[in-house]
């Protein structure tokens, strides 16, 4: 080290900034590159989680008019209002399975997987009972579709 020592003060200075800029130089590529890391992270997370958000939140709101709609078919006694709420639920059973395929695309990780299988599990075991309950109504036995709707 004595020969740091030896040398004038001016290199001294200069070999004190040029230390200093190469360390704020490979910090800052350092920066650089990881910071485009994040942001393609970001990209991937946004269209991955953020975007299928909206698929879902379309899913079960459609999920719930469904509802809304088989429990009005029980309640109207009009066989036309009662036939409008049947069609309006098939349309919106074909709006649902658009919404599943697009959404089901967008799933990266295994316990998305699970949990979407587990919804789509639980939905085909209803549609069945919600099917059942229309045709009960449109049949006017409206008691024996309301004891449907209850189980």
């Amino acid at each position: 080290m004595k020969w740091y020592y030896d040398l004038k003060i001016g290199i001294r200075l200069f070999l004190g900034f040029t230390a200093v800029v190469l360390i704020a130089g490979i910090i800052g590529v350092y920066s650089i590159v990881n910071m485009n890391i994040i942001s393609g992270n970001s990209t991937v997370m946004y269209d991955n989680v953020t975007v299928p958000m909206e698929e879902l939140a379309q899913i079960s709101i459609t999920f719930q008019k469904q509802r809304v709609l088989t429990r009005d078919i029980v309640i109207y006694t009009n066989l036309k209002d009662k036939q409008f709420r049947a069609d309006k639920i098939k349309e919106y059973d074909e709006t649902i399975e658009e919404l599943i395929n697009k959404y089901e695309k967008s799933i990266v990780e295994e316990e998305g997987f699970k949990l979407f299988n587990s919804y789509k599990t639980a939905l085909q075991k209803y549609i069945p009972i919600r099917d059942q309950i229309i045709k009960l109504a449109l049949e006017e036995k409206n008691q024996e579709a309301i004891e449907a709707i209850k189980d």
